[in-house]
């Protein structure tokens, strides 16, 4: 290494050592948790406002379409009703309280598989439905029946269901048709008009979801 190279490699170590070193400054911790607050999730109208669960967060804002899954039970106390699981949804912040919608519900698989069991005869019946307030839902019909059923009952059954569940959520608002079908009023009518066809032991709506909700004006 030549002299000039060894001089001014010397001079930036003097340079270095004579260099104040910097201190690293602090971070005080905060403490998050103190910023959050605790909200009441409330059931909708439908289901008299009854509290479903409590959620913590620092934003109300984050809160707004989270998704609180419980069962029938949770609702009424009536055990069971244990078999059916609900979904809601958040939409609003009041205050220290969420309210919410229902967006589904479903019979417990643990459940059907029991009644299919059971029974000789199960129609499966899904359709698309528009209700008279501008909701799209999905739903599921099972009517069951014992003996062998023909393939040419089975169709009718299966087409009678589904003119019904479209004739029933035309004329229905959303909240009232959701009603309708958890506590098995629609089932009911669809039953009425089944065995008629062949001897079915009932019918059962046993899965709803919204596919698409109208639009707020």
């Amino acid at each position: 290494m030549s002299k000039k190279k060894k001089a001014i490699k010397a001079a930036k170590k003097a340079a270095k050592a004579k260099a104040p070193i910097k201190k690293k400054k602090k971070v005080r911790a905060v403490d998050t948790w103190k910023s959050k607050r605790w909200y009441t999730i409330k059931a909708p109208k439908i289901f008299e406002e009854k509290e479903i669960g409590k959620a913590v967060s620092s934003d109300p804002k984050l809160l707004t379409g989270r998704s609180i899954k419980v069962t029938m039970r949770d609702i009424t106390g009536n055990i069971p009703q244990q078999n059916i699981k609900l979904n809601f949804k958040v939409t609003d912040v009041k205050g220290e309280s969420l309210e919410t919608m229902p967006v589904a519900y479903e019979y417990n698989r643990g459940y059907i598989s029991r009644q299919t069991r059971r029974m000789h005869s199960i129609i499966t019946t899904i359709a698309d439905v528009a209700t008279k307030d501008g909701y799209r839902l999905r739903v599921k019909a099972l009517s069951f029946g014992h003996g062998k059923m023909k393939l040419i009952q089975r169709k009718e059954i299966r087409r009678i269901t589904e003119e019904m569940l479209k004739a029933t959520a035309a004329k229905t608002t959303y909240d009232r048709l959701f009603l309708d079908m958890l506590h098995g009023k629609v089932g009911s009518e669809i039953y009425k008009s089944a065995k008629k066809i062949y001897p079915i032991t009932r019918s059962e709506i046993v899965k709803s979801r919204i596919l698409a909700a109208p639009q707020k004006k």
